[in-house]
């Protein structure tokens, strides 16, 4: 046998197939948890079901598939120009290998969370999430199969036509699913909003907090503003500010609310929010226990989470009887 006809690898080839395994598989593992993390917030499991309100998982899976896909694309016209110039290469051993490999771990991978999924269905998981995601597995395993398949046997590079519809499909394909996305996950500037919005939140918690604990120490007296809240304390802790304007939360003592013939000392924090407080509940999950009517400060505890876009002032009230203090002031 002629040896010298044989097809060297140079580091040009060994870099090219490197680079192709890589992104392959990249490609698929992502593809497949962009797929699973889509099918979670279609179908919600109350049980199973982590919803996070700033799509960290499917953002991830969006930015790696903008990355990847095209480096996998061109990585591949590379590899086919080289195979239609010289279709000796398909006999290279590095090209024999990165197939194997590559179709190795992406059997694997997806084997693994087949096993992670069958585990998850039967401790429970709702039968439509179980079935879309086995659907998803066995078509991307089907695909991989198929793909290590022609190109062992150097089909798609001396096919140009077919390599382009492909490389369209793949395109087409992860295009329509970054699209969908970003109108799960929103827009850069929906998603910086939510942040302000949710440390609006907290600061109007953390506020009222403050303002107990004044009552508490001052005799059930409110403070006549937010900057008396540290009057007298030791340990003075610092009162929030809008996270966008830094303008000080509107703060407002009201009339004392009767219930049961007892007075219930309330007051009102206002903030501007920037958008709605739904849209941060883009789960249609309902909670396992069911948030009492009755709150930890009184009858008419605020859920700072329920507001609309714009400025929103929430009536605050204190059980006197539950943060009841003596003559001199102590709890």
């Amino acid at each position: 046998m002629d040896t010298t006809t044989k097809p060297k690898v140079g580091a040009t080839d060994f870099f090219l197939y490197l680079g192709y395994i890589v992104t392959f598989y990249v490609f698929i593992v992502t593809y497949v948890t962009f797929l699973f993390s889509l099918i979670n917030t279609l179908f919600p499991d109350r049980q199973y079901n982590y919803f996070d309100p700033y799509g960290t998982g499917m953002r991830f899976s969006v930015s790696m598939l903008i990355v990847a896909t095209p480096l996998f694309i061109f990585l591949l016209k590379k590899i086919y120009a080289k195979l239609k110039e010289n279709p000796l290469q398909n006999d290279l051993w590095i090209r024999k290998w990165g197939l194997y490999l590559t179709l190795f771990l992406s059997i694997t991978a997806l084997a693994v969370n087949f096993v992670v999924l069958i585990n998850t269905f039967l401790g429970g998981e709702i039968s439509t999430r179980f079935i879309l995601k086995a659907l998803t597995i066995i078509i991307i395993a089907t695909a991989v199969w198929w793909h290590t398949k022609q190109e062992l046997h150097n089909a798609i590079a001396m096919r140009p036509k077919l390599a382009k519809g492909l490389g369209l499909s793949v395109i087409g394909i992860v295009l329509a699913s970054i699209i969908t996305g970003f109108i799960f996950i929103g827009s850069p500037t929906l998603l910086r909003n939510i942040r302000d919005d949710n440390q609006r939140e907290n600061d109007l918690s953390n506020i009222r907090t403050q303002i107990v604990n004044y009552y508490q120490s001052k005799n059930s007296v409110l403070p006549t503003t937010l900057a008396d809240v540290n009057l007298g304390n030791p340990y003075p802790q610092e009162i929030p500010t809008d996270p966008a304007t830094e303008s000080a939360y509107g703060y407002r003592i009201l009339e004392s609310k009767i219930v049961n013939k007892v007075a219930f000392p309330a007051f009102e924090l206002c903030a501007t929010f920037s958008e709605d407080g739904s849209v941060d509940d883009r789960s249609s999950v309902e909670p396992l226990v069911p948030k009492s009517e009755i709150g930890y400060y009184g009858e008419f505890e605020s859920d700072f989470s329920k507001h609309p876009a714009g400025d929103k002032c929430f009536e605050i009230t204190i059980d006197p009887q539950r943060f009841n203090v003596n003559k001199e002031g102590k709890i």
